[in-house]
């Protein structure tokens, strides 16, 4: 689960320098986890993107430190072109975990001009300022093939293409907006014990609002059934189209479940 490896990346990420590259390709590293490719930046900031144990991750480092857990909305503009994407951010460290690797694969391998843009909704802890940072991609992007083809990473994934939601309805935006149908997910038993779960899933809009291909990104804690329980509910959900919101979109979101 993503979650949990991001809890280990400072010790990975040590010897990487805060200066800008040397040169117009991206740091190849190998260890016995598997491959990585990186590039570290004079401000500080670090793009990564690795097979860790057969599994494809996107980082980014050095960018606000978050206050809260949980799934981080970006602007990232790059040659031009704006999309919103969902991370993950590790509560009082600098580093993000991208929820769609191949998404973000996909572009770093197209290279061009940067910029990232933090979400204003989400709190930061006090003295770490909000800035778009610009961060322009190597030209030479074989050091992104290999990585991908370590982990056997398909580029040309359909899923991998399509953009996220955009907000549509006023912020902060409420349930009542948002769905026609919202999700009501069952507490699960096998859960009892536990006060709390939460899952972050991505589905694909379709025709009406409907959710399909639904997939759960992260699930904390894991083993205990909210993902199964979270899958379920979302069949039944239906989101309210608007601008922003069509089907043939990626909704990225969260459920969180509770006894209290």
């Amino acid at each position: 689960m993503r979650v949990i490896l991001l809890l280990a990346l400072p010790v990975l990420l040590t010897a990487a320098s805060a200066q800008a590259q040397a040169t117009d390709g991206w740091d190849m590293a190998q260890t016995d986890k598997g491959p990585s490719a990186s590039i570290s930046y004079e401000g500080g900031q670090s793009l990564i993107l690795r097979c860790f144990n057969n599994r494809l991750e996107a980082l980014l480092v050095g960018f606000p430190v978050e206050a809260e857990p949980g799934a981080r909305p970006l602007t990232w503009t790059q040659n031009g072109q704006t999309e919103r994407q969902t991370w993950i951010n590790a509560p009082g460290q600098a580093v993000m975990a991208a929820i769609r690797p191949g998404r973000v694969a996909r572009l770093f391998h197209q290279g061009g001009d940067l910029i990232i843009e933090p979400s204003s909704m989400a709190p930061v802890e006090p003295n770490q300022p909000r800035e778009r940072v610009r961060l322009p991609l190597p030209s030479d992007n074989s050091a992104i093939d290999v990585v991908r083809g370590a982990c056997g990473t398909d580029p040309d994934a359909g899923r991998d293409s399509l953009l996220e939601t955009e907000p549509s309805f006023p912020r902060p935006p409420s349930l009542r907006e948002i769905w026609a149908l919202s999700p009501a997910p069952v507490y699960p038993a096998k859960a009892m014990r536990l006060s709390r779960g939460e899952v972050i899933y991505s589905c694909v809009v379709a025709a009406q609002g409907a959710l399909e291909d639904c997939r759960i990104e992260t699930e904390n804690p894991p083993n205990a059934d909210f993902g199964v329980e979270a899958l379920k509910a979302l069949r039944k959900a239906r989101l309210r189209l608007g601008n922003g919101v069509e089907p043939g979109r990626l909704t990225v979101s969260r459920l969180v479940f509770s006894l209290r």
